[in-house]
C-alpha cells in the first residue's frame, strides 16, 4: 500500500512512524511544500516531493492528511478526486466552505474516509460506552468533561505563539485544537439539540485565538451535559464524570483509571497503555474498515456533524 502524508509536523511524524512499526511493508510518501526532503535520519523510509504533480504519480492508496487545519477541505478533495482514501487529522476544518462538496465526491467513489479523534480508543472513554449500552446503574442525569492543559508545554521545541494553535487562520483555538472532548461527548451521550456557549482569551498567553471555551448542551436523549476547555492549566487535567441515577463514574484519561461510585462502594479500573495506544488503535481500525471496504465510525460526515457544534459557538 502506498501512502501520502500532507503535512510533517508532530502529529504526522506520529503516524508515520507507527505506520512503519505496524505495517513495515507499506510505502510512506510525503508532499512538502518546502525544500522536498527531510532532515530526520529516522524518517530515511519516506521519500519525499516538492511538485505536487509527481507526488500523485506515485498513485497512492491512501493519504494523511496532517497539516494546518485551514489547509484540510482543499487538501482532502484533491486527495479524493485522485481515488484517495482519507485519514484526516481532527478537526475536519475550521469552516463548512468545500465540505459538502467533499463528502459528495467521497460518496461517489465509494473511499474510506476517517477523522482522526484517538481519544475514542482510549480503554476508559470504551469502558464507558460499554457501560452506558449495558445500563446497569439506572438513567445518567448529567455529564461533566473538562480538558486544560498548559499551550507552552506541548510542544517545548516550538515556539508556542508561532504554532497554529495560536493562529486563527490556520485553525487554532481551543475549541477546534480540543475537538476530542466534544467528539467524543456526542459519540457517547447523543446528538447535541441545543448548545449554549462562549469562548474567550482570559490568559497573558501570546495567541490570536481563544484559550478557554464552554458549552452547556443537551443531547437527543435529553441528556444534560457541560464541557470546558482551555490552554492555561499549569496542570494537565482531562476527566470524563457521568452522574446516573444509583452511580457516579469518573474518567481520568492522562491517569488511566476508571473511578465507580456504587452501593455505598468505590471501584478503581486502571489500565496499562502507553502514549501511543490510542493512535496504533486507530491505524489499525482505519486500515482494516479499508481492507474490507467497510465504512468507519468517525467518517467525514461524522467529523462535519461535530464541527458544526463548534462553529454554532
Amino acid at each position: 500500500m502506498k501512502i501520502l502524508f500532507f503535512g510533517l509536523g508532530s502529529i504526522g511524524i506520529r503516524h508515520a512512524k507507527l505506520i512503519k512499526q505496524l505495517y513495515p511493508s507499506y510505502e510512506l510518501f510525503a508532499y512538502r511544500t518546502w525544500n522536498g526532503q527531510l532532515n530526520n535520519q529516522e524518517l530515511s523510509y519516506i521519500t519525499s516531493f516538492n511538485d505536487l504533480q509527481k507526488a500523485y504519480s506515485i498513485k497512492p492508496d491512501v493519504v494523511f492528511i496532517t497539516n494546518p487545519t485551514s489547509f484540510h477541505v482543499k487538501t482532502a478533495i484533491l486527495a479524493a478526486n485522485n481515488n484517495c482514501h482519507l485519514f484526516i487529522e481532527k478537526p475536519l476544518s475550521n469552516s463548512k466552505e468545500g465540505i459538502e462538496e467533499l463528502i459528495s465526491i467521497v460518496n461517489k467513489k465509494k473511499l474510506i474516509s476517517l477523522i482522526g479523534c484517538n481519544m475514542r480508543f482510549h480503554p476508559i472513554i470504551l469502558k464507558i460506552k460499554n457501560m452506558l449500552l449495558n445500563k446497569n446503574y439506572g438513567r445518567i442525569l448529567n455529564f461533566y468533561v473538562r480538558c486544560g492543559s498548559y499551550l507552552p508545554n506541548w510542544r517545548p521545541q516550538q515556539d508556542y505563539s508561532k504554532s497554529y494553535s495560536a493562529r486563527k487562520e490556520l485553525g487554532g483555538g481551543v475549541m477546534l485544537d480540543l475537538i476530542h472532548e466534544i467528539d467524543y461527548s456526542q459519540w457517547l451521550f447523543g446528538d447535541f439539540i441545543q448548545i449554549n456557549g462562549r469562548r474567550s482569551k482570559l490568559s497573558n498567553l501570546k495567541i490570536e485565538t481563544e484559550d478557554f471555551a464552554e458549552m452547556l448542551i443537551t443531547t437527543d436523549r435529553n441528556i444534560y451535559g457541560y464541557i470546558q476547555l482551555d490552554y492555561f492549566s499549569i496542570r494537565p487535567e482531562r476527566i470524563i464524570t457521568i452522574v446516573f441515577e444509583n452511580a457516579i463514574i469518573k474518567g481520568d484519561l492522562i491517569n488511566n483509571s476508571l473511578y465507580i461510585y456504587f452501593n455505598g462502594k468505590e471501584i478503581i479500573e486502571k489500565v496499562n497503555i502507553d502514549r501511543n495506544y490510542t493512535y496504533k488503535q486507530q491505524l489499525k481500525y482505519f486500515f482494516d474498515c479499508i481492507d474490507k471496504g467497510k465504512k468507519t465510525f468517525n467518517s467525514i460526515e461524522e467529523g462535519y456533524k461535530v464541527l458544526k457544534y463548534v462553529l454554532k459557538i
